[in-house]
């Protein structure tokens, strides 16, 4: 608004997002270029003409526009592994697994699929970019065996990095099925990339071991600063973690049947108890369905039916009866193949003769040939050579 002295325009600034007023005004003196009149006149739309300057402090405004409205106080760029919310490349070889780099991409990147065994000492190395310095990185965690959909949370192979006010480090595993060992986390700091002499990086190297295998081998991981400004990056194919587990069996006890029931883990999902059942673990346990043995109730007048339960038995007996009558009548018939048997002769079907081949049978059908082209001459020329009575118009008087 114009000041009373109408030498002065007041100006203030409002943030349309919220409607909020923000820090700062400014003042435009009236000869700044202005057509907007004296004080008293009325109200016209004249547009400013000249080129006012606006000064004081809208730092909240700026901040509050370049976070898109997501309230975040000044200092809203994420670190990053690899680019930048503007596609800028700003580390290179972000991720090195077991001495392999690559750059890393902005959400996913395509990492070729690296096979370690239970027992093998892992090394993952990580840089990473914040706009503010690599102590402004207060968080980092590094998950291993997720599958296709599902998020970093669902990990139950976790290494945890975090960084205090003052500089304390911690390293925190969430591991509840024993899966990882030996780990190890060291940081330090170093370039970003080799074209650059200012920016530097956050290295973050992880030793580790596997105890036992993964089902899925999707690697994650998740940075955030001292703002919580956070970024998670995904790599696919990832860690494929082979061999047999250096874990004792998982057990189990519980009640069925109002009894106590100890479980031993033999396999995925599968368990046996003291008694020997076999257990199945399909959100619960469950104890594998038994069919009922059949009762041997003596052999009939008529022998073993295919129903009876002593049939396999009395069938294997015979088949075992039948071998040895057979080698006492034939001792070679078990050994050699019945092709190679001397003493027994094969039939021999004669060689076939065709009767169109037979010489006689040729010059007879040589010789019908050449009376049917004789006869079939004969007639043709009776046929042309006939004198035919000529028969005359019928004439009328």
């Amino acid at each position: 608004m114009w000041s009373a002295d109408t030498l002065s325009l007041l100006i203030t600034i409002i943030d349309a997002a919220t409607g909020d007023l923000v820090v700062g005004t400014t003042t435009i003196g009236a000869d700044a270029g202005n057509n907007l009149g004296h004080a008293g006149d009325a109200p016209t739309s004249t547009q400013l003409t000249g080129t006012p300057t606006l000064s004081g402090d809208f730092g909240l405004f700026v901040a509050a526009s370049a976070g898109g409205g997501s309230g975040c106080d000044k200092e809203c760029e994420e670190p990053t592994l690899g680019v930048n919310s503007d596609g800028r490349r700003l580390v290179e070889n972000g991720f090195t697994y077991n001495g392999k780099p690559i750059d890393v991409e902005r959400f996913f990147t395509s990492y070729p699929l690296i096979k370690v065994n239970v027992g093998m000492q892992n090394t993952a190395v990580f840089k990473i970019y914040d706009n503010y310095g690599p102590d402004n990185i207060r968080h980092f965690d590094l998950a291993f065996g997720l599958a296709s959909g599902q998020i970093m949370g669902t990990s139950n192979a976790m290494i945890q990095w975090d960084k205090s006010f003052d500089g304390i480090e911690t390293v925190t595993l969430v591991d509840p099925h024993n899966v990882l060992d030996n780990v190890r986390v060291e940081t330090s700091e170093g370039k970003c990339r080799t074209d650059s002499s200012t920016d530097d990086c956050l290295i973050v190297t992880v030793y580790h071991k596997f105890r036992a295998p993964l089902e899925s081998g999707i690697v994650a991981t998740n940075v955030w600063d001292q703002n919580r400004n956070a970024w998670q990056n995904y790599y696919n194919h990832g860690v494929n973690v082979e061999g047999e587990s250096l874990n004792p069996p998982n057990e189990y006890v519980g009640i069925y049947k109002g009894n106590l029931i100890h479980l031993i883990e033999i396999g995925k999902n599968i368990a046996v108890d003291g008694q020997g059942n076999n257990w199945t673990f399909d959100k619960v346990w469950k104890k594998d369905y038994i069919l009922n043995e059949k009762i041997d109730d003596g052999i009939s007048a008529q022998g073993y039916d295919r129903n009876h339960v002593a049939f396999s038995s009395y069938k294997y007996g015979q088949e075992l009866l039948a071998q040895q009558i057979l080698d006492e009548l034939c001792a070679k018939c078990g050994i050699e193949s019945f092709n190679e048997i001397n003493d027994i002769e094969f039939y021999q079907f004669p060689e076939t003769i065709y009767k169109l081949n037979d010489p006689m049978v040729q010059k007879m059908l040589e010789h019908e040939n050449e009376k049917a082209m004789k006869t079939l001459q004969k007639m043709f020329d009776e046929m042309y050579n006939h004198d035919y009575k000529r028969i005359e118009p019928f004439q009328s008087d």
